[in-house]
């Protein structure tokens, strides 16, 4: 039967199946540019779905870590990237600036500074005190994979510093984080 056909307004209509673009191609929304902003491109040239693998890691000594659970989701439009990733672990090793990486996509100058939305219970690290820490997950360098964690004791209204990992075997009982980023040339 019928799979597509143009109607009479000039609609293509597909009855079955998917619409494949060819690579480095995609839909143009330029006939639409009615934004108050400056156009930078009006093309839609990608969508994905998938799962990444997030690991912890230490910005002196990588290490190790036992995870019990770790899991990671993204939806990648053009070349905005939405995450969440939850980590479980016992026995994490690395030492200095506490990472998280395995990203899915390699972050784009357009991602530093990103802020992600945390919620964690029972991490070993250091820095301010656990009732007086104000912790941010964030992109701070472009062309890396790679979450960094920003620290401020909000009560001695201190400037933000690097997370540090707090060595020995240290436990992630639960660390989630939901963000977006954007991603280097797509």
């Amino acid at each position: 039967g019928e799979t597509a056909r143009f109607d009479g307004n000039q609609n293509l209509k597909l009855f079955d199946g998917n619409l494949i673009v060819a690579s480095g191609h995609g839909i143009d929304f330029s006939a639409t540019s009615n934004g108050s902003g400056t156009s930078i491109n009006e093309l839609l040239s990608d969508y994905e779905q998938g799962n990444f693998t997030p690991v912890l890691k230490g910005g002196s000594s990588v290490g190790s870590a036992s995870y019990f659970h770790r899991t990671g989701y993204y939806t990648k439009i053009g070349d905005i990237v939405q995450i969440s990733l939850v980590i479980a672990a016992t026995n994490f090793t690395g030492t200095g600036n506490f990472i998280v990486g395995g990203l899915p996509f390699t972050t784009g100058s357009g991602s530093v500074d990103s802020l992600f939305t945390m919620q964690w219970n029972a991490i070993n690290w250091s820095g301010p005190t656990a009732e007086k820490q104000t912790i941010i997950p964030m992109i701070y360098q472009t062309s890396n994979t790679t979450l960094a964690f920003r620290a401020s004791d909000y009560r001695a209204n201190t400037a933000f510093s690097q997370v540090q990992c707090a060595g020995g075997n240290a436990s992630v009982t639960y660390l989630r984080i939901t963000g977006t980023y954007r991603v280097g040339t797509t």
